[in-house]
């Protein structure tokens, strides 16, 4: 009989202090339904094991393979005039070019991030 791998040698992702994640939770309801739940990960145990704080102010005791990083993909973004008094406060994205370079930037819009 073949033997299994460690669990060092296996593709388990590791997690930090503060990353938004998923948890696979189970259904109350139902022995096997289950639902991903987001949560931010506050305290490290071990390589595999976390505290997950949940959106309902619990906190949750879960190993890695009950986790995934959280990841929002954005594929739209607005465009806004100056004078636009509507929207309110408005964070403006961080660039790398200074603001009178940005009219000649080209952006290669083919295909989302």
């Amino acid at each position: 009989m073949p033997r299994l791998p460690k669990s060092s040698m296996l593709n388990i992702t590791v997690f930090k202090v503060g990353d938004e994640v998923i948890v696979l939770e189970k259904d109350s309801n139902s022995k096997t339904f289950a639902r991903w739940k987001t949560g931010t990960v506050v305290n490290v145990l071990s390589p595999h094991s976390y505290i997950v704080s949940m959106p309902n102010g619990s906190r949750r005791h879960l190993h890695a393979t009950r986790m995934r990083k959280l990841v929002v993909n954005t594929y739209n973004v607005g465009a806004i005039n100056d004078h636009d008094t509507e929207f309110g406060d408005v964070d403006v994205a961080p660039t790398d070019a200074e603001a009178s370079e940005l009219t000649r930037k080209v952006i290669d819009q083919s295909s989302p991030p």
